[in-house]
């Protein structure tokens, strides 16, 4: 009777520590005709496939350490749509969107805050190109520094372009 008593303390929390690492990823794409697209999830050297049914996707296991983990999913359209997020212990909710996010995990809220901003200033920037762009009366040196602020605008979309392509390729 002793053992039992001793014993059930250290199952409970043998059973606590083998779920404290689980995660699982509820997502769901807002694309239309996702239903049966290929879901392919990249997290450290392995790869999850799943499909999508319903608009909505999920996976589960273990995550030992933070990494970052990759959603991408292929509609057969030549086109595929990317989620990028930090794979942590926790429920992870994902939508695959033109501006995908993931949150339910403290990483994932801050790197969506994160996302968030980026995306808020450069449409400002973007905004502001625009507004200088449509004014007749920019003298010479205004419009080189539109000239110079455009350049920078197409050299960080091809930053994060690139940043893609290497994630894809795993470099």
């Amino acid at each position: 009777m002793k053992r039992i008593v001793y014993l059930i303390p250290f199952l409970a929390l043998a059973l606590a520590s083998c779920t404290s690492n689980s995660y699982s990823i509820e997502g769901i794409t807002t694309y239309e005709n996702s239903d049966g697209a290929t879901v392919v999830f990249f997290h450290g050297d392995e790869t999850d496939t799943t499909y999508v049914k319903g608009n909505a996707f999920s996976f589960e296991g273990v995550a030992e350490n933070p990494e970052i983990g990759i959603i991408r999913i292929d509609n057969g359209e030549r086109k595929m749509m990317y989620c990028y997020f930090v794979l942590e212990p926790g429920k992870l909710n994902i939508e695959v969107s033109p501006y995908s996010t993931c949150s339910g995990t403290p990483l994932n809220e801050k790197y969506t805050e994160y996302q968030i901003q980026k995306r808020k200033d450069a449409d400002e920037r973007r905004a502001q190109l625009k507004e200088l762009n449509e004014d007749s009366s920019l003298t010479a040196e205004q419009k080189a520094e539109y000239d110079r602020l455009t350049d920078e605008e197409k050299a960080l979309s091809n930053m994060d372009k690139i940043m893609k392509l290497i994630d894809e390729k795993d470099y």
